[in-house]
């Protein structure tokens, strides 16, 4: 975004500038004087294959810790800003997360049977369809304005949650797919979006549950 910033922008008495990017992360133990050459490495090589461009030192601390940990690396993490302040709602994100990790750990479980990873799916799946269905029952009790779009909105997610279920059972899915499914249409798109729209409506109760903590 820096390069392409850079680039757009227009410098007076100058014109166009662009610019070469080298990022290279620490590794915990290395001195700074190491971690430097390397970075200064791939600013080089940034430069050598064309300019305007930016290169990416992919070893460094975050990698060595994937690889120790293994597939729990992926992981789906509830933070209380999620609430809303509405109970059953709040429990049910909470659950779809845990949900949500318990099927990505078994979808890593390649040499395994499917079998759980496709129970961790239908329970996941089921899950959602009962939270839609009781989100759109609280929200309609309250009043929701854009309940209409609302609804349709679980049931787009609704219908590529059985396209995602028909391939789980077909063995043509990846844990990629899986993760876009979950992390971007569900909670990124859906819970950090859609969703954050109706939180007012519970925003005493929130606030009510904050003051007794």
């Amino acid at each position: 975004k820096i390069r392409e910033a850079i680039e757009a922008h227009r410098f007076q008495s100058v014109g166009p500038v662009t610019v070469s990017l080298g990022v290279a992360e620490r590794i915990a133990p290395e001195p700074a004087e190491t971690w430097f050459h390397r970075l200064d490495d791939a600013l080089y090589r940034a430069k050598n294959s064309g300019r305007n461009r930016v290169w990416v030192e992919r070893l460094g601390s975050s990698d060595i810790w994937a690889e120790e940990s293994g597939p729990s690396v992926v992981r789906l993490i509830w933070q209380e800003a999620y609430e809303c302040g509405e109970p059953t709602i709040d429990a049910q994100h909470l659950e779809l997360f845990a949900l949500a990790n318990a099927a990505l750990d078994a979808s890593f479980k390649t040499a395994e049977p499917r079998a759980p990873f496709e129970a961790a799916i239908d329970k996941l799946l089921a899950h959602i369809v009962k939270h839609f269905a009781d989100e759109e029952e609280i929200l309609d009790a309250r009043g929701y304005s854009d309940l209409a779009q609302h609804k349709a909105a679980h049931a787009s997610l609704l219908a590529q949650a059985d396209k995602l279920r028909a391939a789980v059972a077909a063995d043509r899915t990846t844990t990629g797919e899986l993760v876009q499914f979950l992390a971007d249409k569900v909670i990124a798109q859906h819970l950090f979006a859609a969703d954050r729209k109706f939180f007012s409506l519970f925003a005493n109760q929130l606030a009510q549950v904050s003051k007794r903590d």
